[in-house]
């Protein structure tokens, strides 16, 4: 239990960091081309795929290891 309620405010904590970010790269990227944005955000886009994956992974281990 603890460990569920740890992770959901990390994950809570993360999702507070990459959203403004994401946020502030499309309000205040008008200067860019369209297609410098698009990078940009398929960029974090994937950075965030692979941080939850990595979370996902984790939790699974922890979680075999609570079942053992």
């Amino acid at each position: 239990m603890y460990y569920e309620k740890h992770t959901e405010s990390y994950l809570y904590e993360i999702f507070l960091t990459v959203m403004p970010e994401l946020e502030y790269d499309v309000l205040n990227s008008l200067r860019e081309s369209t297609d410098r944005k698009i990078e940009r955000l398929e960029k974090r886009i994937e950075d965030l795929h692979l941080y939850i994956g990595n979370l996902n992974e984790r939790l699974n281990y922890l979680n075999e290891k609570i079942a053992d």
